[in-house]
């Protein structure tokens, strides 16, 4: 992490840094952004968030996924996970990757971070049709 990006930071752009790197693992909607600066009793607008998350976005400190139907998601960069989203509810889950697994050339490629989004019918979705 570049400290001095981090140091260069808004307090309320701290704010929603700190969501994510709480959650190191979890992926976040606005709204659920939203309803964790309001369990925080923070007042951040949605626009702030927004700009926030853009500042976020281009000191590549979260990362923006398009998940389902166009609903935006965000979490960390430096994280290696695999996303599963259900296509019927939506549901989502990150697991991480074993970065011993992950084979490369460092010195051809340095990785940064990586996501792989699998799509396909949780067990309750796949319960319920049966």
């Amino acid at each position: 992490m570049n400290l001095n990006t981090l140091e260069e930071l808004s307090m309320k752009q701290r704010i929603i840094y700190e969501i994510f790197n709480k959650n190191p693992l979890s992926i976040f909607s606005i709204q659920e952004i939203t309803t964790k600066i309001d369990e925080e009793n923070k007042k951040i607008s949605k626009r702030t968030i927004y700009r926030a998350l853009e500042k976020l976005i281009n000191i590549k400190k979260i990362y923006c996924n398009d998940f389902y139907k166009g609903m935006r998601y965000f979490q960390l960069v430096e994280n290696n996970y695999c996303f599963m989203v259900c296509k019927k509810c939506k549901q989502k889950k990150c697991i991480p990757l074993n970065k011993e697994k992950i084979k490369y050339d460092q010195e051809k490629f340095k990785i940064k971070g990586m996501g792989i989004t699998l799509y396909g019918i949780c067990k309750n979705c796949k319960t319920k049709s049966s």
